[in-house]
């Protein structure tokens, strides 16, 4: 929400609002963080860097059993390499 925020768009923030009302919003636990520890450590011995927001992303998604990620964030194909899910990526509007 922070994006939407920062535009002051306030059919965006009813928008997601609404959006995120309807749907699991996913706890980090402890197994999450440990998870995304693991994914972390692993990536920085092979010198992989991704923003750690989305290695805390796949923790959660991993500890809660998610068998996939569906984004555009092309970080999520890198920590894939190291966490074993499977990254459906599609094109967000206006990609080239």
């Amino acid at each position: 929400m922070a994006g939407v925020r920062r535009l002051k768009s306030p059919k965006e923030e009813k928008f997601f609002a609404h959006f995120f009302s309807e749907i699991e919003i996913l706890d980090f636990t402890l197994p999450a963080a440990r998870i995304a520890s693991d994914i972390g450590a692993r990536m920085a011995l092979h010198g992989d860097r991704v923003n750690a927001f989305d290695i805390l992303i796949a923790g959660i998604a991993l500890a809660h059993h998610a068998p996939e990620i569906l984004t555009a964030d092309l970080d999520f194909l890198e920590i894939s390499k190291y966490s074993g899910f499977e990254v459906r990526e599609y094109d967000r509007p206006g990609k080239a």
